[in-house]
Formats: C-alpha cells, sequence, structure tokens
C-alpha cells in the first residue's frame, strides 16, 4: 500500500509523508543549521559600524557663456550604518582653483546624506545617496563669456539638495575603498550671480570601520 498521499499543511497540499518523518528537520538545533545556511554569505558585516576617512576629488561646475571648470579638493567623511544596508554620513571637503593664496575660487563644502547600500554583505557594495548640501564661497573670477570678459563676485553661502552613486571596495574587514558622484543643485542662487546653480562632484577616499 502506497504511504504517501495528499495532506493540507498550513493550508498547502503536499504529496508525501508527514514532516515528522523528515529526519533532517527533527531537532532545533538542525533547523536552527539549515536557517544559518540560507542566509546571505558575509564578507563583511558593517551593522553597527563607524568609519572615518579621507577623501579627494573634483568639483566641476562652469559660469555662464563660458567653459567648465574643476578645482581640487581634499576632505574628511564620517559614517554610521545603523543597518547594513542602511548608512548616514557626514562630510566636509574644501575645493581651490590654486591652493595658493591668490586663488580666484575657494568653496567648502559640508554635506549631511542617508545612503542606501546593495548587496551589503559583500566586498563590492554599490549605493545611492542623497541629502543637503551647503557651500561657502570665496570667488573673484574674470572669465571669457563668449567673445567679452566677465567677472564673478561672490562671498555666501548656497545650499540645496543633492544626489549621487558610488561604490564601496572592501579590503578585509576595516579598510575600504570609496568612488562616488554627486550632483548638487542649488535653490538659493542669486539672479545676478553668473555661476551656474549646479555642480557635480567626483570622490575618491579610504574608509576604516570600526
Amino acid at each position: 500500500m502506497n504511504r504517501y498521499r495528499y495532506r493540507p499543511y498550513h493550508g498547502v497540499f503536499v504529496y508525501g509523508p508527514r514532516p515528522v518523518n523528515h529526519r533532517y528537520y527533527r531537532n532545533q538545533s538542525t533547523v536552527q543549521d539549515v536557517e544559518t545556511k540560507h542566509l546571505p554569505t558575509r564578507k563583511v558585516d558593517r551593522k553597527g559600524s563607524l568609519a572615518i576617512g579621507v577623501r579627494s576629488g573634483s568639483y566641476l561646475s562652469a559660469y555662464e557663456g563660458s567653459n567648465p571648470y574643476g578645482d581640487f579638493g581634499l576632505g574628511l567623511t564620517a559614517r554610521y550604518r545603523p543597518f547594513e544596508a542602511l548608512g548616514i554620513e557626514g562630510a566636509i571637503t574644501h575645493h581651490n582653483q590654486t591652493w595658493e593664496n591668490d586663488t580666484e575660487r575657494s568653496q567648502t563644502i559640508g554635506q549631511a546624506s542617508v545612503m542606501v547600500f546593495a548587496n551589503p554583505w559583500g566586498k563590492i557594495s554599490p549605493y545611492a545617496l542623497g541629502g543637503l548640501t551647503t557651500n561657502v564661497r570665496s570667488i573673484d573670477d574674470a572669465f571669457y563669456s563668449g567673445e567679452d570678459v566677465a567677472i564673478q563676485q561672490s562671498n555666501d553661502v548656497l545650499w540645496g539638495p543633492h544626489a549621487g552613486v558610488g561604490v564601496e571596495f572592501a579590503f578585509g574587514k576595516r579598510v575600504a575603498l570609496d568612488l562616488e558622484a554627486r550632483y548638487t543643485g542649488y535653490l538659493n542662487t542669486d539672479s545676478q550671480d553668473m555661476s551656474m546653480p549646479g555642480a557635480f562632484q567626483t570622490t575618491a577616499g579610504f574608509l576604516v570601520h570600526f
């Protein structure tokens, strides 16, 4: 006589023996082992981690009617991961045209961001971010606008939202390389300001996770 037949378990009909006959699941420790085996493989564990790092990159913008410019910058960043897939970051970066006393452009940029990570357990973890930027500017720059020479003078603070994407490459459990690009759109530019109302930032940096 065939001892297998359809049986309802939790609203689903299963053709086979009763679950009590499945020896692999007979005790609690075995069930826990099975559950552990079905979890993602963790190359790194970022939950609850705090990271501090350095970064460098370029601030890309332009004046109306003029060619774009890119100013080199250096900065610091701090990142907290309350959950593996979620991060909160604060960063400050100083960009300067020449890094000399007579420089024509000096911009110090502070940013607060929320980050969402894909593949947060792997050594390569892409992410998207969004947040708020403030830019403390000191500009006294002469440039060609078409065939004419124009002058932009600014000593002010701009602010606006930013969004971007990046990827974190983990080297072991503590050190990571971070590559990122973000765009900021400023909301309080003056009508007489010849600077473009937005800018791109590209950065590369190293993080140490604690």
